[in-house]
């Protein structure tokens, strides 16, 4: 005996029916919103994917910043020793 069986024994068909109809439009709801979730967080995951760097970009970019942080550093050092004078 399955759960709608039981519930037409203990409240009539008609309530029934209508008991199964919203539990089941609920359910194809909530079905329904886990699916687009799920497509949502796939579609991130492929875009974020797409706009990671590759490996000789970000190669690139680490020597940029090294280079970057020795000018300053270089600089830096100029303005001390101009303070000093």
């Amino acid at each position: 005996m399955n759960i709608k069986d039981w519930l037409s024994i203990s409240m009539g068909d008609i309530l029934t029916q209508k008991i199964w109809q919203h539990v089941h439009c609920h359910y194809d709801l909530v079905n329904r919103n886990i699916k687009n979730k799920k497509k949502y967080l796939s579609d991130a995951f492929t875009e974020e994917w797409n706009l990671m760097p590759s490996s000789n970009e970000l190669a690139c970019f680490i020597r940029e910043v090294d280079v970057l942080i020795h000018t300053l550093n270089v600089l830096d050092h100029r303005i001390q020793s101009l303070e000093k004078k």
